[in-house]
């Protein structure tokens, strides 16, 4: 599963968790700009595209979009799971830029690369 599919399923559980439905793009749009003051708009085709995992947002939006959904970032960036008596202490505001970049990186990746180097990094993490 690539970074912009594991990013859309989060944010569709999340969405579904705070709303109690998938709202639409539109009302993603609209409330993301009132959740940056208006800096970064979106357009609802941008919403879509990361809703249905055909894209990522720029480091601004998914860190605005991860804080204002509860989304952990480990999750979305390396399919990390974090046991939930550490979620609570969780800050998305703490990881490094570097770590964001890098997903930015691995995600513009064709798919079959960016499964070896999941591979790889889960191989490295095994020790």
């Amino acid at each position: 599963m690539s970074i912009a599919e594991r990013f859309s399923e989060q944010m569709r559980g999340g969405l579904r968790k705070k709303y109690g439905r998938l709202p639409s793009a539109a009302f993603v749009s609209v409330h993301l700009s009132r959740q940056t003051s208006g800096l970064g708009q979106v357009s609802n085709e941008t919403v879509r595209r990361w809703i249905r995992g055909k894209s990522l947002p720029k480091q601004f939006h998914f860190e605005a979009i991860t804080a204002w959904l509860g989304l952990d970032a480990n999750v979305i960036v390396a399919g990390i799971h974090q046991p939930k008596s550490r979620a609570v202490d969780y800050d998305p505001f703490r990881h490094p830029t570097e770590v964001i970049r890098l997903a930015e990186s691995i995600n513009r990746l064709a798919p079959g690369t960016q499964k070896k180097i999941l591979d790889l990094i889960s191989l490295l993490s095994a020790d």
